[in-house]
């Protein structure tokens, strides 16, 4: 168990950051957050920390910082375990009763690795400030068509939507 404080540098657009307050809310694990711009610089994260990390979210946990989404999950799980009175993201299998993190982890990494792409088209790019767009178009490593993300938005909401559907029939059938 980590009586270290926790810190949370986040903005509330990320995805990422989103996840990771599911997880210290399913887990009751105490926090603070901090919430930087969407854009650098962020003066929060390279004053206090001292790292110019582009990615949010980042995890401090006393001296010990972390930036990686899969990896701040795993270190809440190990750092405040179902020992020490906290709740784990981890469910038992309907099967056998334990909890299988590797299955849990694998789907994980597979569902955002199949949804991603199509869910950047549910973003507002038409009305993100040009700054914005640019900066993550530096960040993917090519020009954001804004008008071809939104006429694909349709077609991304009916494919995430399949996809959901087949993810929970999965998630039944394995834990409930």
């Amino acid at each position: 168990m980590s009586s270290s404080p926790v810190i949370l540098y986040r903005y509330d657009a990320s995805p990422y950051a989103r996840k990771i307050d599911n997880v210290l809310a399913l887990k009751n694990v105490p926090h603070n957050k901090v919430n930087v711009s969407s854009m650098l610089p962020r003066p929060e994260i390279t004053d206090l920390l001292g790292i110019t990390y582009r990615r949010i979210p980042i995890l401090a946990i006393g001296n010990d910082v972390y930036c990686d989404t899969s990896l701040i999950v795993s270190v809440l799980e190990r750092r405040f375990p179902t020992s020490a009175g906290y709740s784990t993201i981890f469910p038992r299998s309907k099967r056998g009763g334990s909890r299988d993190t590797g299955a849990t982890k694998i789907f994980s990494k597979l569902f955002v690795a199949a949804l991603f792409p199509f869910a950047t088209a549910f973003i507002a790019w038409e009305k993100l400030p040009q700054a914005f767009i640019q900066d993550r178009s530096a960040l993917f490593g090519t020009p954001i068509d804004v008008s071809q993300v939104v006429a694909t938005r349709e077609k991304s909401i009916t494919t995430v939507s399949a996809y959901l559907v087949r993810y929970m029939d999965f998630l039944k059938s394995f834990y409930y």
